[in-house]
C-alpha cells in the first residue's frame, strides 16, 4: 500500500498556492496508514487522533463494537499511571562512559511482549501465570493483539525498509527524500502509541498503559543486572537509557546481543563520552563526547538572552573540558576554568568589556502597554519597555527588548535596575556586581555538579580601613 504510486494534485486541492513533494507523500501516506481524508491527513497535526483512527478502523472491519470510555478502564477508577524507570546515579567523574539506548522502547515493549487492548487481562484462564512485571495484569499467551501486530508493523516498516531507504545512494535523490518523509511520519506514530493508551478519550486504556511502562523498567533493570553479571560498571539508567564505565566494545557487544535475544529489544550505542559528570540529582549530566562536544542535560548551560560576555565566559570553560580524558587532565582543566572566571570578573569590575557585549534581548510575555498600567513590581524587560514607550516608541506582546543592567535609580517613583541598550553611554553607569552575580550563577548550575565550585572574591571597600 505504500508503495503505490502517488496521484499528482495541484497544490490548489490542498488549498495552499505552493507545496513541496515530500509533504504530498506524507499526506498519502498518512491517509493510507490510518485511513483518513487526505486533506485532513495534510493539515492535521493531532498525531492522537490518527492513531484513533487506526484502532477504531480496525474494530469496524472486525466487527467489534468501539469500546466506551469506562469499558476501556476495565472498571477501575482513574489514577495515574506509574511511568519510566529512574535509577539513581553513582556520582563521580568517569572517564569513556558508553551509553546504550533502547530502541524505541515503548512501542517495541507492545511490539515484542503482545501488549493490546484485548490481550492485556485476557479472560484465558491459561494465560493468568504470564504475569507483568510489577503490574498486577497477565497477557494473553494463545493469540496476537492488533495492537502489537499494527505498532509492531510500522515500526519494521520505519526500520527495515523507510529509514535504509532514505540512506541508499543507489536511489535517486527525490526517492531518498520520500522515504525519509515516510520514516519520520511512521517514528512520530509509533514513539505515539503509548501516549494515546494514558490520556486520549476514546483510545486510553490505564491497563494497557500500565503494561507497557511496567515491561519498559523491567527492560531497563534486567539489563542493568546482565550488565553487573557480566562485569560491567552500569552507572545510571534513565528511562531507555544505561550508562556504562569504560566498557570495552566486546563487552558492548555481548549486552546488545543478550539483550536481543531475551527480550526481542534493540538495544544500541547512542554516544560515547570522553568525560562524563554525573551529580547526585536524576536526570541531569554533563558530558564531552568524543569530537569534544559538549552535552548538557538537566542542568542549564546558558540562557538564550544571557548577554555575549557571559556566553564567551561559558564557552571558553567548557573548550578547557573537551580534550580531558584523565582525571589529571580534568584537574587542571578545572583550575584553568577557575582562571577564566577569575579574569572575567575582574574585567567586568575594572569595565574592560564593551557595552554591547553585555545587552540582554528578552521577549515581552504581556503587553506592555496592559502590564506598565498597574505594575506594583517592575521585571526589568518591562522596565526597559516603559522607557522605551515614554520615548515614543510603539511595543506590543512578543515584541523583543535590548536592555543593560545599571546602578539602581528611581524612574516614575519606582527603583529601575535597567535601560534600554541605546539609552545607556558609558560603562560607568554599569551594575558590574549584578552582572558578576548572574555569571557566577549561571555558570555555577553547569559546573557545581562538577565540583567545580566558582565564586568572587569579596570586595573590601578602603574607607572600611580608615574608619573606625
Amino acid at each position: 500500500m505504500l508503495l503505490q504510486p502517488i496521484p499528482g494534485l495541484s497544490p490548489e486541492f490542498f488549498g495552499v498556492k505552493e507545496i513541496e513533494p515530500e509533504r504530498v507523500y506524507s499526506a498519502w501516506t498518512l491517509s493510507r496508514i490510518a485511513n483518513i481524508p487526505l486533506v485532513e491527513a495534510f493539515s492535521s497535526k493531532r498525531v492522537s487522533e490518527w492513531v484513533k483512527s487506526m484502532v477504531y478502523t480496525w474494530l469496524r472491519k472486525n466487527n467489534t463494537l468501539i469500546p466506551t470510555a469506562e469499558e476501556l478502564r476495565r472498571g477501575k477508577t482513574p489514577h495515574r499511571v506509574v511511568g519510566a524507570l529512574t535509577v539513581s546515579p553513582t556520582p563521580g567523574i568517569y572517564f569513556n562512559t558508553v551509553v546504550c539506548d533502547f530502541e524505541s522502547l515503548y512501542p517495541s515493549c507492545i511490539d515484542s511482549f503482545n501488549l493490546s487492548y484485548e490481550t492485556v487481562d485476557c479472560a484465558h484462564s491459561e494465560c493468568t501465570s504470564n504475569k507483568i512485571p510489577d503490574v498486577d495484569y497477565h497477557v494473553c499467551t494463545k493469540r496476537r493483539g492488533f495492537y502489537a501486530i499494527l505498532v509492531g508493523a510500522l515500526k519494521e516498516l520505519r526500520i527495515k525498509l523507510f529509514k535504509p531507504a532514505s540512506k541508499n545512494l543507489s536511489l535517486s535523490t527525490e526517492e531518498r527524500k520520500m522515504a525519509d518523509a515516510a520514516a519520520k511520519l511512521l517514528k512520530l506514530i509509533t514513539v505515539s502509541s503509548y501516549g494515546v493508551t494514558v490520556r486520549i478519550h476514546g483510545v486510553a486504556c490505564p491497563p494497557l498503559a500500565e503494561a507497557i511502562t511496567g515491561y519498559s523498567r523491567y527492560a531497563l533493570k534486567e539489563a542493568w543486572k546482565m550488565a553487573e553479571e557480566k562485569g560491567l560498571k552500569p552507572l545510571y539508567g534513565d528511562t531507555d537509557s544505561l550508562f556504562l564505565d569504560n566498557a570495552s566494545n566486546d563487552q558492548v557487544e555481548w549486552l546488545i546481543k543478550a539483550v536481543k535475544e531475551k527480550f526481542s529489544l534493540d538495544l544500541a550505542v547512542e554516544k560515547r563520552y570522553n568525560l562524563c559528570v554525573l551529580p547526585k540529582a536524576k536526570k541531569a549530566y554533563f558530558g564531552i563526547l568524543t569530537n569534544g562536544t559538549p552535552d548538557i542535560k538537566g542542568v542549564t548551560p546558558m540562557k538564550s538572552n544571557a548577554p555575549k560576555f557571559i556566553n564567551e565566559v561559558f564557552h571558553k570553560c567548557v573548550e578547557e573540558l573537551s580534550a580531558v580524558k584523565n582525571i589529571e587532565e580534568y584537574a587542571r582543566a578545572k583550575k584553568t576554568i577557575k582562571e577564566i572566571v577569575t579574569k572575567a570578573i575582574s574585567d567586568l569590575r575594572n569595565r574592560k568589556v564593551r557595552l554591547e557585549d553585555l545587552t540582554y534581548s528578552v521577549r515581552l510575555y504581556f503587553d506592555p502597554n496592559e502590564k506598565i498600567v498597574d505594575m506594583k513590581t517592575a521585571p526589568q524587560p518591562y522596565q526597559c519597555a516603559v522607557q522605551l514607550i515614554d520615548a515614543r516608541k510603539r511595543l506590543n506582546r512578543w515584541d523583543t527588548v535590548s536592555f543593560i543592567k545599571v546602578k539602581p535609580f528611581k524612574y516614575k517613583e519606582k527603583t529601575f535596575t535597567v535601560k534600554p541598550a541605546e539609552f545607556v553611554t558609558s560603562l560607568a553607569e554599569i551594575n558590574t556586581e549584578d552582572y558578576v552575580r548572574n555569571m557566577l550563577t549561571a555558570l555555577n548550575q553547569t559546573f557545581k555538579p562538577m565540583g567545580i565550585e566558582l565564586e568572587a572574591e569579596t570586595k573590601t571597600e578602603i574607607s572600611r580601613w580608615l574608619t573606625g
